[in-house]
Parts: structure tokens; C-alpha cells; sequence
């Protein structure tokens, strides 16, 4: 699929669902690459703040790297105060910058 449909809007899907694949299989670097490339490619994607949040959480718990965590948290809290994920950014951000315990 990647390869078929480069460029055309199912591309970001499949970079979505293949990251969250490579999650489960414990590959965290290729899961990381494949956000990354899709919000490369796609900034304003309806899975743009979906990949914003799991980039943090991969970064907060697998890669251990909170300020990189945090600044994807930030992204989500900034940029898109209407997704989903806004409670859940506020508060992990709150508790990565040491404000809260989890």
C-alpha cells in the first residue's frame, strides 16, 4: 500500500496503522519514523493529532526521552485544543514537567 499509493491520501493510514503495529511487535524506532513520516507528509491529516499522541507516549514510555515527550504533549495541547487526546496531553504533560504524580 505504501508503495502503490505514495502521495495519495491512504499513504498517511497505512503509515498510521503500520506504527502501531510496529509497537506491538516491540520495534519503537520504526514506529517513531513511521509518525514522523506521516506528519511529514501529511500536517493537516485527520491522524495528525492520533500520531502527535502516540509519538508522545512512545517517547514517554518505551524510548525514555520525557522532553521529547513532552514537546509532542505541548503540540497537542497548543495546536489542537479540540482533539480527543487534550485531557490526557494536559495531563501527562503536567506530570512529565513535575506537577502532578500520574
Amino acid at each position: 500500500i505504501l508503495e502503490t499509493y505514495k502521495g495519495r491520501p491512504v499513504e498517511d493510514d497505512a503509515l498510521y496503522e503500520q506504527a502501531l503495529l510496529f509497537i506491538e511487535i516491540k520495534a519503537p524506532e520504526a514506529a517513531e519514523k513511521n509518525f514522523k513520516k506521516l506528519l511529514q507528509i501529511s500536517v493537516k491529516s485527520d491522524l495528525t493529532p492520533d500520531a502527535y499522541f502516540q509519538l508522545a507516549r512512545l517517547y514517554q514510555n518505551t524510548l525514555n526521552n520525557p522532553d521529547q515527550a513532552k514537546i509532542f504533549y505541548k503540540k497537542i495541547i497548543f495546536d489542537y485544543p479540540s482533539s480527543i487526546y487534550i485531557a490526557e496531553a494536559r495531563r501527562q504533560f503536567r506530570h512529565l514537567r513535575g506537577d502532578i504524580n500520574p
